[in-house]
């Protein structure tokens, strides 16, 4: 199977998914995250959930490198996804795995270059 079409898993946690309206006011979630580093193949961090009633712990499920889209991925066969921006800007993976490209001037040639203009 092609990468992109290989299942990437979901979280599984014991969160009641019929939230009320009022409590989107007071639903606030945390992602506890590895700093920004260019190794594309691991990932983790934790998502903390607020508690499902009053008086109830509050809920932590472990990401992992299963759990993490990378720019450019394609999401297919899938109706809906709920998705939280990690890492941006110049803190994305795939700019920390970038580099300049080396100049293809040889040294005589840069003197040259120097030399005539």
């Amino acid at each position: 199977t092609r990468k992109s079409l290989a299942f990437r898993g979901s979280l599984t946690s014991s969160v009641d998914k019929k939230a009320k309206a009022e409590d989107k006011e007071r639903y606030v979630t945390s992602l506890l995250s590895e700093p920004p580093n260019p190794n594309v193949n691991n990932y983790t961090g934790k998502l903390t959930l607020p508690p499902g009633k009053d008086g109830d712990p509050s809920i932590t499920i472990p990401l992992n490198n299963d759990n993490i889209l990378l720019r450019g991925a394609v999401l297919r066969n899938t109706e809906w996804a709920i998705g939280v921006a990690c890492f941006t800007g110049d803190d994305t993976k795939l700019v920390l795995n970038s580099f300049t490209t080396p100049s293809k001037f040889s040294n005589l040639d840069k003197l040259m270059n120097k030399t005539v203009y």
